[in-house]
């Protein structure tokens, strides 16, 4: 991509820089000299000098903005000698900024680029010149206008040269890696170029650079707050079926954050202030190993089989979370991280995480089980802790010293079989909501008879402690719409309530009081909380309705009797019976198939509802965080 350079070059893209022959120059004597310079030169018509004093210096009036104006074009003059003369041009009124043609200007060229028609060639070309925004280095946040044109105009060369690699990127034919890469670079953050790389590995089949590559996108999503795109995450289908090949857990400063094994001889770069990033992170280490595979050597090798494939499952449930895979099978443990740098994910969405794994383990090994005799049983354990810690972004390095992994490996090392150990620091950071607490209790992690820590155990079918409903303050007003709601309940008004509100305001604390108060009273209640993997069911909130109507699972003959019992559903054919049988069970759907028995599955609720208030006994239906509700249970909602 290298050219030959003019004698004479001014780049603004990245970082400024002036250079004359063998001589260059970055920085003037204070920065609202290069802040006036990269303003003037990215105008074409001559500027007011009252203008640009009044954006450069808002507070100190316009005697003093002038003087400060002449005193930065002397400093200007100073720094671009022979160069300034050439092309200010100043007035009493006006001041512009004129480069002759025989200077090599970064922005004129890449304006001349961007308007050839797209081809690789090109797009190599722009982006040796567009290296970064438009003076990277430059920020002046007490000059509000200034700021602010220059940030808009970052983010219009930026479109600019985005939507131009994407006409290139339309091209059916594969395109140098190097370039790919090069996009990733100026353009970290743009999900497409990631997943254009990706995909392109994967078909290339270089599966493991691939899934390097899509673990590395994860984690910078994750640790800046953001949530995968669904069509990301399906790219891992690519190597869903391939064994495991992440990286084995090792010295992750002889790889300096890349895949490879680390080079002998070969010497790390020094450390800089500039490497260094916070950020607060939220690892669940998990342990899964059959419990017994006795000495048949088939039986351990369709083991290890089954726990590679498990994994993976792990890994892809990690992944619909917006969470990132640090390691995967060799050791029988996997790490799930979670970023919370932006929005924070819930300790109760981490407890669902685990008790959707826990629960599914048993259908997934049956799944992927290849051997010849009945599969072992599993164990799941986890323990889970959040903290600070340090992120070496260039080094794709999280949490080198261990801070929170090494105390979310002895929560999963002090948990026993289907456990998850949730340390006191992690209950902190992430408060349990008051459904958790009742299904938590305590434990205290001791050694040689002193205690290490404390921590909080959620078992399988713990009775935990009893949890006190939270006390309310001010929501008079609220509990009073929602008891006159139940009112018209009760005289036959069916009601709809929405409660809405910001994030950690209080809402689920309101429906949960609510909940507690009609505990006394003569009605039917379903409560149904949900979380981010909600979304990744079909029809979760009607198979949640049939469980809680049956008091458990419901039997194949339950649903049929319930089917039968349905006036509506009378003329139904054996084809459309038996798809409404597979909604309403637990196995993934095709889209299509969800889409088509929305009709049939309003029918059968809506006579459920019936035989439920035939009594005239009221039913409450209330849903926490709606917002995560799968779109055919939204959709039969809102049929109901």
């Amino acid at each position: 991509m290298n050219q030959e350079r003019a004698t004479t070059t001014i780049s603004l893209f990245g970082h400024f820089s002036y250079q004359q022959g063998h001589s260059t120059l970055t920085q003037f004597s204070y920065d609202k000299v290069k802040a006036l310079l990269v303003y003037l030169l990215m105008q074409e018509q001559p500027v007011s000098r009252a203008f640009l004093a009044e954006m450069l210096w808002p507070d100190q009036g316009m005697k003093s903005g002038r003087t400060n104006l002449r005193h930065a074009l002397h400093c200007l003059r100073q720094g671009l000698g022979d160069l300034a003369e050439a092309s200010l041009s100043v007035t009493r009124q006006t001041i512009a900024f004129e480069l002759p043609v025989t200077v090599e200007w970064d922005v004129r060229e890449t304006e001349r680029l961007l308007l050839l028609p797209p081809s690789v060639e090109t797009l190599e070309r722009l982006l040796d010149h567009y290296r970064g925004d438009l003076a990277g280095e430059l920020h002046l946040g007490q000059c509000v206008g200034y700021q602010q044109w220059l940030v808009r105009s970052r983010g219009e060369w930026r479109q600019r040269l985005i939507d131009y690699a994407e006409r290139v990127l339309e091209a059916p034919t594969p395109l140098p890696e190097s370039l790919l890469r090069t996009l990733l670079q100026r353009f970290a953050g743009y999900g497409p170029f990631h997943e254009r790389l990706v995909k392109q590995l994967a078909e290339q089949g270089q599966f493991a650079a691939a899934r390097e590559q899509f673990n590395t996108f994860l984690q910078q999503l994750a640790l800046s707050g953001q949530q995968p795109e669904p069509g990301f995450l399906q790219l891992a289908r690519h190597w869903s079926d391939m064994p495991s090949t992440s990286l084995r857990i090792g010295d992750w400063r002889d790889r300096g954050g890349k895949p490879g094994a680390p080079v002998p001889g070969e010497c790390v770069d020094d450390y800089s202030a500039e490497d260094i990033d916070y950020r607060q992170i939220t690892v669940m280490a998990i342990a899964l190993r059959p419990e017994d595979t006795g000495n048949d050597l088939g039986q351990a090798l369709a083991s290890l089989k089954a726990q590679d494939q498990l994994f993976q499952w792990l890994e892809t449930q990690c992944h619909h979370l917006g969470g990132f895979w640090q390691a995967s099978v060799g050791s029988g443990i996997g790490l799930a991280c979670f970023g919370t740098h932006g929005p924070t994910h819930q300790l109760a969405e981490l407890v669902a995480l685990f008790d959707h794994c826990r629960q599914g383990l048993p259908r997934e090994l049956e799944a992927v089980w290849s051997g010849s005799e009945s599969p072992p049983r599993f164990a799941l354990t986890a323990g889970l802790d959040s903290g600070r810690v340090i992120w070496l972004p260039e080094r794709q390095a999280i949490d080198p010293f261990g801070d929170v992994t090494q105390v979310a490996l002895a929560m999963m090392a002090a948990a026993e079989n289907s456990e998850l150990v949730i340390s006191l620091n992690a209950s902190q950071h992430l408060p349990p909501a008051f459904d958790l607490q009742s299904r938590l209790t305590t434990r205290l992690i001791s050694s040689d008879g002193r205690v290490q820590r404390r921590a909080l155990v959620l078992g399988v079918g713990s009775a935990g402690r009893e949890a006190l409903p939270p006390n309310l303050m001010g929501r008079e007003a609220e509990l009073r719409q929602l008891r006159d709601g139940l009112a018209r309940v009760a005289l036959g008004l069916r009601q709809s309530i929405l409660v809405l509100g910001d994030t950690g305001i209080g809402k689920s604390a309101l429906m949960i009081h609510f909940r507690e108060r009609l505990q006394h009273e003569d009605v039917a209640l379903f409560w149904r909380p949900t979380t981010r993997l909600s979304s990744q069911a079909s029809y979760g909130l009607v198979q949640s309705l049939l469980r809680w109507y049956f008091d458990g699972e419901p039997a194949a003959e339950a649903l049929e009797a319930l089917i039968d019992r349905t006036v509506s559903l009378e003329k139904i054919g054996a084809e459309r019976r038996r798809l409404l049988i597979d909604v309403l069970g637990r196995e993934p759907l095709a889209r299509e198939d969800a889409d088509e028995a929305v009709e049939l599955v309003t029918r059968l609720i809506q006579s459920l509802i019936l035989e439920v208030t035939a009594a005239r006994r009221p039913l409450v239906v209330i849903v926490d965080d709606l917002q995560w509700l799968d779109e055919p249970s939204l959709t039969h909602k809102s049929e109901i």
